[in-house]
């Protein structure tokens, strides 16, 4: 669901309009199933991160989308660690 509505966010309206429109997820030619996987998941979640916070930019390409996701997830885990390098973990 959350895929069909990153590609095409007017289709819930259209499906109340009775329109049947079919709706293909993110291709990727990457050989890994794995990575393949990673890179649509990418798309998707940017593209829904796009879509809530007001911008209609077109989709990215599953492999573009992959490598900014790696980028940004590696900064917030390197702040992650920055702000929390004093604290120790109680057990």
């Amino acid at each position: 669901m959350a895929t069909a509505l990153a590609q095409d966010p007017e289709l819930p309206h259209r499906w109340l309009a009775g329109d049947d429109t079919a709706v293909l997820p993110p291709r990727s030619m990457i050989g890994s199933k794995t990575v393949r996987a990673a890179a649509v998941q990418a798309a998707v979640t940017g593209r829904l991160h796009a879509i809530g916070c007001g911008k209609d930019s077109s989709t990215r390409p599953p492999t573009l989308a992959l490598v900014i996701d790696r980028r940004r997830r590696s900064r917030h885990l390197a702040r992650y660690r920055r702000d929390n390098a004093g604290t120790t973990a109680a057990g």
